[in-house]
């Protein structure tokens, strides 16, 4: 799967395979509802009093973002309608989902990047996202709030590496004589 084209993670819910996928429309949507960073709300996934709470909203936006990259009109179910399909024995199958489509959807961190501090964690800044996407790069909003993390900063850093912001340090066929 590329990063460029991300089809998302595939998952039967309520009889409908569906294909998750974090975009920052998405991310944005989950860390207003909890008021926290999208990785604390992913926390909550760990905690029994606050797994089926947290996984049903994650599942719900989840799905309602999907209908809205594959230019479905509406929304999609409701939180309730979502909660009711959820069961004991589906929640662990659509945990492992939801941490693999945050997987595949967010940047790999650069090998100098130290781990961070659990006190240092902020949410993700879509406003600045939106900012660079439309101005720099020249995406509408819709078409970044559709983007994964992973896919904006691959163009992104292609950009600025074309740009002179950033070093190539890859040694790629470009730099042979």
């Amino acid at each position: 799967m590329s990063a460029l084209q991300p089809r998302g993670i595939p998952v039967n819910i309520g009889g409908v395979e569906r294909r998750f996928l974090f975009t920052f429309a998405a991310i944005d949507e989950i860390q207003d509802h909890f008021d926290k960073p999208l990785v604390e709300v992913l926390e909550m996934l760990k905690d029994d009093r606050t797994l089926y709470k947290a996984a049903g909203f994650i599942v719900c936006t989840l799905i309602n973002d999907e209908i809205i990259r594959n230019g479905g009109k509406g929304r999609g179910p409701e939180l309730m309608e979502v909660m009711r399909m959820l069961d004991l024995s589906m929640t662990a199958r659509v945990v492992r989902t939801i941490l693999k489509a945050y997987g595949i959807s967010m940047p790999d961190p650069d090998e100098d990047d130290e781990p961070d501090d659990p006190d240092d964690i902020e949410q993700l800044n879509i406003a600045r996202m939106i900012y660079i996407g439309t101005t720099k790069l020249g995406y509408s909003e819709a078409e970044v709030l559709a983007m994964t993390p992973k896919k904006f900063h691959l163009i992104y850093d292609e950009y600025l590496e074309m740009n002179g912001g950033k070093k190539d340090t890859g040694g790629g066929i470009d730099d042979l004589p």
